[in-house]
């Protein structure tokens, strides 16, 4: 089989027509959420650990089977003091912020790697 190839200037037209197709998409594309180091410590839209972890809380409840995994749970006296159901979801946010005012968050490397400080955090105590 004798399969002709394109010409030079085929492929030089197919190449700059796809460059055109796809300049508007790369122009209207947002910038890296982390490109400079302003951006990355005005930047809320990452994933923060859970408020416990932050403040350094251990939940002391059974563990909960939940099929393929195991998490912990809050006892009833954390659930009572914090304001809080088993899993750590706030219930009553009047004793949640009575209970952690007093607590400072807990902040890894990972975190101070991205910008972030202890202020950064206290949003969610």
């Amino acid at each position: 089989l004798d399969i002709p190839l394109a010409s030079p200037r085929i492929l030089f037209a197919m190449t700059a027509l796809r460059a055109i197709c796809i300049l508007p998409l790369v122009l209207a594309a947002p910038p890296w959420p982390f490109s400079n180091e302003k951006s990355a410590q005005h930047n809320h839209t990452h994933l923060t650990p859970p408020w416990w972890i932050l403040a350094g809380i251990v939940p002391s409840g059974p563990p909960i089977d939940r099929g393929s995994y195991t998490s912990s749970s809050f006892s009833n006296l954390q659930q009572k003091r914090f304001g809080v159901s088993s899993n750590g979801t706030v219930e009553n946010w009047a004793r949640f912020t009575a209970a952690t005012k007093a607590l400072q968050p807990c902040i890894g490397s990972k975190e101070k790697q991205l910008g972030l400080e202890e202020d950064d955090f206290m949003h969610i105590l």
